[in-house]
Formats: structure tokens, C-alpha cells, sequence
């Protein structure tokens, strides 16, 4: 690259002007493009008018390049603060409780610890409502869920493993129901498990394009929430099941109970240290999942998946923090009242246009209800 030929405050009338300046190979565009911008800003600073390009400085030493094969906040070493954390709380959760297991699911386990918070399930469920409190584009919420929740639950299987390996306590992973019969939540019988999995899911997901035919790619696809909405209408019209979700049981060794659950009261902490690890929990994924975030940004150019031109907007790294602070961070509003309210608040006005109709129109409108 012949940095000589250029200076500071030059003004070049388009793309392919600056490339032969420089000396360097000019591309119709796409990723090879877009990675040779990202390696001119490690020797100088430009900006773009239209087609042209300004160069605003030219710096002495070339920047660092920021290489995604290094220490990145899924490192071993960065594990182990993750983990450290979250073993000891569940260990205070286990130690402090009256029986020798906990079955929780992914999610109120994540809030229990204090790695999300009360909004996250909230507006999982609700995308549209947070695209409008947040005020960014949809796919990039989608983008943050499927990121930080696989994210999130490998860390906290990882921090499972480890309390496993230590024969401290171990864990399956189970399916729950929440009856109807009896208007609560238990662990779904070998049948009812059989049931969902080979016939409900099995025979939903042949209804759907050839590309999303397994529960791992529908689960991350747009196509997730009407696939879901199908398995519990149908779930709910033939079983007793109103809906079910995955979960963790996880058990004290019960060979060595009395001893183990000793040495875990030896780790119970105290209200106010409890807290403080909770609160330095919460910091440390905060801080995790932005720099996860800009760290797609800056290998989105080597990406050639449908979500990589969202993650190369300069902007993305912005927008993901910003959700961080609304479903992460623990010092957040509580929004589960606010939507509630609003959503009360259309169910009325629909009422009321409603009863505004003509006669003959509610009556359509019933019949087709």
C-alpha cells in the first residue's frame, strides 16, 4: 500500500480513484471489499461524501488488527470467571434449600442467578413490543436472542459440567408440563415426552420449508413462533397439556448427601455477599455479550450468512448494547406492567370499534371468531 501518495485532507472523486493512488487491487464489492476498507482504516482516517473519499488523517503507526482467533469473552480463560460465579451460586441455591434437587428451566434458572432479567422472557415472547421501546430493526432482535441464548446456556451447562466433574451435584436435562387438570407444572411422563417429540413437533415441522426441517434450525428461523403456536394448538386440544418447556433437575449426589450438603453450606454466603456476586454476575455478562456483539461486527466480512450485512452496520454494536441494558441488565425497568397495560388497552379499543360496527358486521365478525 503506497501511503506516500496520498496526504491528509486529499479528496478523491470515487472508490476505484484511492485504490490506484494507493496501488492496491479494486473490487466490484462484497466481503473482499468491504475487508479491504476495514484494513485502510488501520493506516488512516476517511470519510465518504457520496462517491467520494477524504482522507482526514494518516496515522503514523498502523492500528492493531483485531483478529477474532484471539482472546475473545468465550476463551477458556474468560470461562472460568463466568463459572466461578455461577458455581457458587447454584451451590448456594442447593445448599440453602429444604430438598436434594432443583428443577428449573433454562430461563428462570438465567434470572434466578441474575444473568438476565425480568424483561428478557417478557419481550422473547413479545418482539414487537420491544422493537418499539428500543427502537431497532426486528432482525436484530431476533439476532440477540439466538446469540445470547445459546451463549448464555452453554456457559451455564459449562458451570454445570464443573460441579458435575467435582461430584458436588450433576443434572439431567428433563421436559415439564404444566397440566391442566391440576393446574400445575411436572415432569412430563417417558409417553408424554415420546408424544411431543416423534408425533407433535415431528409431524409440525412437514409443514414447513425443507430448509428448517430439524428443531435446532426452526428454533433460530422466523418461522419459529407459528411453528410453536401449531404444536401447543394441537398439544392443547388432544392432551391434558396446556403447554411444555425444556429444564434442568438437578440433583445432590445422593450417595454422599450428607457429606456434600456440608461442605456446600460451607459456601453459603451471606445476604449482602450474595447479592454483590449476583450484581458482579450480571456485570460480567453484560460486558460478555457487547463484546461478543462487536466482535461479529468486525468479522461480519467474512460472512457470506443472510445476517451479516445486519451485523456489519456500523451501528450494530450500538444497537446490541442497547438491548443488553434493556433485557440484561438488572438495574433496568421492570417492563412486565407497562406492557401488560398496553395490551389491555388495545384489547379495549378493539372492544370498543367493535360495538361501533354495524349490526350485521359484529355478526360476520362473530361467526368467522
Amino acid at each position: 500500500m503506497k501511503l506516500d501518495n496520498i496526504s491528509e485532507g486529499q479528496i478523491f472523486k470515487n472508490y476505484k480513484a484511492l485504490c490506484s493512488e494507493l496501488g492496491v487491487k479494486v473490487y466490484s464489492g462484497g466481503n473482499a471489499k468491504k475487508a479491504q476498507l476495514k484494513e485502510f482504516e488501520r493506516y488512516f482516517d476517511y470519510y465518504r461524501e457520496g462517491n467520494k473519499y477524504i482522507v482526514k488523517e494518516i496515522y503514523d503507526e498502523p492500528k492493531p488488527k483485531i483478529d477474532g482467533r484471539g482472546k475473545s469473552p468465550g476463551s477458556r480463560r474468560n470461562n472460568s470467571v463466568y463459572d466461578n460465579y455461577i458455581q457458587l451460586l447454584i451451590a448456594d441455591m442447593l445448599a440453602t434449600s429444604n430438598k436434594n434437587e432443583l428443577s428449573v428451566s433454562t430461563t428462570s434458572l438465567l434470572e434466578k442467578l441474575n444473568m438476565i432479567n425480568k424483561n428478557y422472557k417478557l419481550f422473547r415472547e413479545s418482539v414487537e413490543e420491544i422493537v418499539g421501546v428500543v427502537e431497532v430493526e426486528k432482525i436484530l432482535v431476533h439476532d440477540f436472542y439466538n446469540t445470547s441464548g445459546s451463549s448464555l446456556k452453554n456457559t451455564l451447562e459449562r458451570a454445570l459440567n464443573d460441579l458435575d466433574d467435582k461430584r458436588v451435584a450433576y443434572y439431567q436435562k428433563i421436559m415439564k408440563v404444566f397440566d391442566k387438570r391440576t393446574q400445575s407444572h411436572r415432569q412430563a411422563t417417558k409417553r408424554e415426552e415420546e408424544l411431543i417429540k416423534h408425533t407433535y413437533e415431528k409431524e409440525t415441522l412437514k409443514w414447513f420449508p425443507e430448509e428448517y426441517q430439524s428443531m435446532k434450525k426452526i428454533r433460530v428461523s422466523k418461522h419459529w413462533k407459528n411453528f410453536n403456536k401449531q404444536v401447543m394448538k394441537r398439544l392443547n386440544e388432544e392432551t391434558d397439556i396446556e403447554y411444555y418447556y425444556s429444564a434442568y433437575l438437578i440433583t445432590i449426589n445422593e450417595k454422599y448427601i450428607a457429606e456434600e450438603r456440608d461442605k456446600l453450606r460451607e459456601l453459603v454466603l451471606s445476604g449482602y455477599e450474595r447479592e454483590g456476586n449476583k450484581g458482579m454476575l450480571n456485570a460480567i455478562v453484560q460486558e460478555s455479550l457487547c463484546k461478543a456483539a462487536e466482535n461479529r461486527h468486525e468479522n461480519a466480512i467474512y460472512s457470506k450468512s443472510k445476517i451479516a450485512d445486519v451485523r456489519w452496520d456500523e451501528n450494530y454494536p450500538n444497537k446490541f448494547g442497547k438491548l443488553v441494558d434493556w433485557l440484561i441488565n438488572d438495574q433496568a425497568e421492570d417492563m412486565r406492567e407497562v406492557i401488560k397495560k398496553q395490551k389491555e388497552e388495545v384489547v379495549m379499543d378493539d372492544a370498543v370499534n367493535l360495538d361501533m360496527l354495524p349490526e350485521k358486521v359484529v355478526h360476520s365478525q362473530q361467526f368467522i371468531i
